[in-house]
Order: C-alpha cells, then sequence, then structure tokens
C-alpha cells in the first residue's frame, strides 16, 4: 500500500500560477490536457468561416446580377416585338391605302416595306388579291456581364389583301412566322 501512494505522490504535479493539481498518465505525459474536446478555438472558426461567407454573398449576388440581366432583356425584347407589331398595322393600313384604287406593283410594295424596317420577301398579285411576305427587323439592347450589345429580332408577316363586297381591300389573317435572318 506504501508503494501505491509513492507512485501516486510521483505522479501528483502541483501548479503555482493555476494552484490546480494534475495527474498525468504516462500516455499523457508531455502534452498539456485540453478541456475543449477537439473544438477548434474561436478565432479558428471565424478564419474559417470567413471565406465561406464571402464566397455565398459573391454567388448570390452574381445570381441577383444575372436574374435582373435576364429580365430586362426579357422586357427589351418584348419592346422590340411591341415595335414589331406596331410597324405590321402600319405597313398593312399603307398597302391597303394604296390598293383602294389598284393594288401596288412589287417596286412600290417593297418601298413600303423598306420605310416600315421590312424586307419583301415573296410578291404574288392577282386582279382580285395581293399576298406578300415581308420579314420585319427590330433592335434591342442586349445586356450581359461583359458589357451592352445590339440584337436584332425578326419576324415574317404573310398578308393577304382581297378585295371585299364594296371593292374595299380587306385583309385576310395569316398566321405570324418566325423567320431566320438573312
Amino acid at each position: 500500500m506504501a508503494r501505491y501512494f509513492e507512485d501516486k505522490h510521483s505522479e501528483l504535479e502541483v501548479s503555482t500560477t493555476a494552484r490546480n493539481v494534475r495527474y498525468r498518465t504516462p500516455s499523457s505525459a508531455g502534452t498539456p490536457r485540453s478541456n475543449r474536446g477537439g473544438v477548434p478555438a474561436p478565432g479558428c472558426m471565424v478564419a474559417l468561416m470567413v471565406p465561406v461567407v464571402l464566397v455565398l454573398l459573391a454567388a448570390g449576388t452574381l445570381m441577383i446580377t444575372a436574374h435582373r440581366q435576364n429580365s430586362t432583356n426579357e422586357r427589351h425584347e418584348k419592346e422590340a416585338l411591341e415595335q414589331i407589331a406596331r410597324l405590321v398595322e402600319s405597313y398593312e393600313s399603307e398597302v391597303r391605302s394604296e390598293a383602294r384604287n389598284s393594288y401596288p406593283n412589287r417596286a412600290r410594295t417593297r418601298a413600303i416595306a423598306q420605310q416600315k424596317h421590312g424586307i419583301l420577301v415573296s410578291y404574288e398579285a392577282s386582279d382580285r388579291s395581293l399576298t406578300t411576305t415581308v420579314k420585319f427587323f427590330a433592335t434591342y439592347e442586349d445586356i450581359s456581364f461583359f458589357g451592352t450589345s445590339i440584337s436584332r429580332t425578326h419576324r415574317c408577316y404573310s398578308f393577304r389583301f382581297q378585295e371585299g363586297v364594296e371593292g374595299n381591300p380587306h385583309r385576310i389573317g395569316l398566321p405570324l412566322q418566325h423567320c431566320e435572318p438573312t
């Protein structure tokens, strides 16, 4: 029994600064004991979390910016398509007014289309009808991360003007066609 206390007494170490009594076992000899149990120091947690938070903020900012750019581009394209619709109405009314006496010839129809930012694609006239296909163009700003560029949208419309009962030409609706740029 005396030997047991003698061994324990040799392992007993008194700290003068903290006034703690610590026991050292042969497996922990030479390494100080920590009460944290594997949790890093608060300074280490901050050092690990700051880059993660910064990356998340940057990714969120880029996602918001991309969403705003997409919605702006969609709005600009929609405005360009509305512009094309106005040009189509203007083209139709001008051809109809020219057709009161007789249908305009190919050169006059081409000139009307060019005034309305269009290209005459096809022209077929007969005694009682006129069928034309016109490709209309509109430009809009396309915004990206790299800057602003100008884009064009294209739409083809087919028009068939036919004499009505009173002799006034009326338009027979033909479907809108999307067409490739020339």
